[in-house]
């Protein structure tokens, strides 16, 4: 027995194919900062002894892109099309350091150079910061987070440079990216204590001030 084709039937089902080749995995975003605030609500502004901005940030290009870059092996890395950053990624870490920097400087109006408040106290102190390294890494040996950077603070009032470089390490808890994107975080904050310790120093006028562990500075 012949079985009839419906005319119809061959565009319906290449139709199916094509939507089914079509769809693809929903996005995943991520973002460094934990905040919504740029500023501590523990003081005024007006009542903040001197403002430190935080920023430029400047990164290697295989990782300042939207996507999450992976290191899989010592020479190589995997770029999850799927897990992306929710902004550009310089402007998140910076802004995620400002957060990081609010507690440990109390007396500090602590903003990011890309979110700067209308009410900022005008900066003393500038931090820029050049990325040197921003490794991700999801298995094996050191999983977890690598950040190196080399930051410069600039003292406005007395026209001083400080520079200064830091390697923090942090180490996967858990799995996933959402274990990754926190080591991150870990190692962001323990940056953030050492630039703390430095700003702090400066701000009560010790320019030969006691370097953190971790990190190499020339005063």
């Amino acid at each position: 027995m012949t079985i009839p084709v419906r005319p119809w039937l061959p565009a319906v089902l290449a139709t199916a194919l094509l939507a089914g080749c079509g769809s693809s995995p929903p996005q995943t975003f991520h973002t460094l900062t934990r905040f919504a605030s740029d500023a501590s609500p523990a003081l005024a502004s007006g009542e903040r002894r001197y403002g430190v901005l935080i920023g430029p940030v400047t990164m290697p290009d295989v990782v300042n892109r939207p996507q999450l870059v992976i290191r899989s092996e010592p020479n190589q890395v995997e770029i999850r099309e799927q897990q992306r950053w929710a902004g550009p990624l310089p402007a998140d870490v910076a802004q995620a350091l400002a957060e990081d920097l609010m507690p440990a400087l109390p007396q500090a109006y602590v903003y990011s150079q890309l979110r700067s408040p209308a009410n900022a106290v005008p900066p003393r102190f500038r931090v820029a910061l050049d990325v040197q390294r921003f490794e991700s890494r999801l298995h094996g040996d050191g999983a977890g987070s690598v950040i190196d950077i080399a930051w410069v603070v600039t003292d406005v009032a007395a026209d001083r440079k400080s520079v200064c470089r830091s390697l923090a390490q942090a180490p996967l808890q858990g799995r996933g990216y959402e274990a990754l994107v926190a080591a991150h975080q870990v190692a962001l904050a323990s940056l953030g204590e050492r630039m703390a310790s430095v700003l702090r120093q400066l701000a009560d006028g010790r320019t030969a001030f006691a370097v953190p562990s971790g990190t190499v500075c020339q005063r």
